[in-house]
């Protein structure tokens, strides 16, 4: 990315999660991948050391200043993990549902089918049977018997056994229709089968959701009656805004000399006022405006949406971090290049991972109410360099 230029910090909170970025100097970019020289190598085995020490330093930094978090807020991480583990994984048994069902109905319609040429094969063979035995093998005889036209017995043989094959020929296509048919019945009876069991494992999967939502509403009920305290909240608020510019700071170091790649038509700035919105709901918090029982005023927007709505990426990017943060639960960050950055956060999963290329309007995650949230809803930030900007002048009215 260009033109960054932040002071390096000496603490970042997520030292797990950064320890991740470090991973995007070990990807193939698609200018320098197959011409790197050993130098080069060297280099940014070099660079990627630094970053991993100085990331260590850093998560030291911040556990001798900050100490363990509450066991409260370790046991919400883990529980929204969790949610977000059983989303996905219904999101893919839900996609294999859908493909059995597909493959169920092609086997449906090929066993009509073949049922449909069966029964054809059958009257057309039948036919042939009851013109042989009227015809009789008389017929044949009279022919032998008959000396005043050679050629015209020969013919008529002829006719015979070709009338011969023909009926073979039809037996034999009735028994590769009933092979056949056999066939398409058997692995019509293993897709059902197939099928009864992912419906089973969505149900147990969708159980095992709703009692860890039951849980975790219970925990975040909890944790409202301890922050109830203005002071506190607030307290809080100011230390989740620190946490994340400190992410940023991270991010933008770590990306600074890596390449955004080829595929991107337009800069991002160029998109201002085109960009799509990343889930359609209506505006709960806008830019700028007062937080509840705070001072502190709101530097992104928050977007109604129900539970499991999906969250879609507003403009081409790297996944620079995907993971739970304190005060924004279940967060993904897009980097667009040339220091722009978006931020999703409080979702229920996360179906990207850190280095991945996304593009616009790519499923990036799925609406919840992680990082304590009381309802579902979106968290949705543009900044560039860090500084947080407008998310409405930028995307489409």
């Amino acid at each position: 990315m260009s033109n960054r230029s932040r002071p390096r910090r000496p603490d970042i909170r997520r030292g797990r999660a950064c320890w991740l970025l470090s991973l995007l100097f070990l990807l193939p970019f698609p200018h320098h991948a197959q011409a790197l020289t050993g130098e080069e190598r060297a280099a940014r085995e070099a660079r990627l050391q630094e970053i991993q020490q100085r990331i260590r330093e850093q998560r030291e930094a911040l556990e001798r200043a900050g100490g363990r978090k509450a066991e409260e807020s370790r046991r919400l991480e883990r529980l929204e993990r969790k949610i977000g583990e059983v989303d996905r994984s219904l999101r893919r048994i839900g996609a294999e549902v859908r493909g059995v069902r597909g493959r169920i109905a092609g086997l449906e319609r090929e066993r009509a089918d073949q049922e449909r040429r069966l029964a054809e094969q059958r009257r057309l063979l039948a036919a042939q049977v009851r013109a042989s035995y009227v015809m009789g093998r008389q017929e044949q005889l009279k022919l032998l018997l008959n000396q005043e036209d050679p050629s015209a017995v020969q013919r008529m043989l002829a006719w015979y056994g070709y009338i011969a094959r023909a009926r073979l020929r039809r037996i034999e296509a009735v028994r590769e229709t009933l092979a056949r048919l056999a066939e398409v019945r058997a692995e019509l009876e293993v897709q059902r089968g197939r099928l009864e069991t992912l419906l089973a494992r969505q149900e147990e999967e969708r159980h095992r959701l709703a009692q860890q939502r039951a849980q975790r509403a219970e925990l975040v009920a909890s944790l409202g009656r301890e922050i109830r305290d203005r002071s506190r909240r607030l307290t809080r608020l100011q230390e989740d805004e620190r946490e994340l510019q400190r992410l940023l700071d991270a991010i933008g170091e770590a990306l600074e000399s890596l390449p955004l790649g080829e595929g991107a038509v337009r800069t991002f700035a160029e998109l201002r006022g085109r960009l799509p919105w990343p889930v359609k709901g209506r505006l709960r918090a806008r830019f700028g405006s007062r937080r509840p029982h705070s001072e502190l005023r709101w530097k992104g927007v928050l977007l109604d949406a129900p539970n499991g709505a999906e969250v879609r990426a507003v403009a081409r990017g790297r996944v620079a971090f995907a993971d739970w943060l304190r005060g924004f639960g279940m967060l993904i960050i897009v980097d667009h290049g040339d220091g722009f950055m978006s931020l999703y956060g409080h979702n229920q999963g996360l179906y990207k991972e850190v280095g991945e290329w996304v593009e616009a309007g790519e499923v990036i995650a799925s609406v919840g109410d992680s990082g304590g949230q009381s309802r579902s809803a979106l968290y949705f930030e543009i900044r560039r360099e860090g500084r947080p900007l407008d998310p409405v002048r930028w995307c489409r009215r």
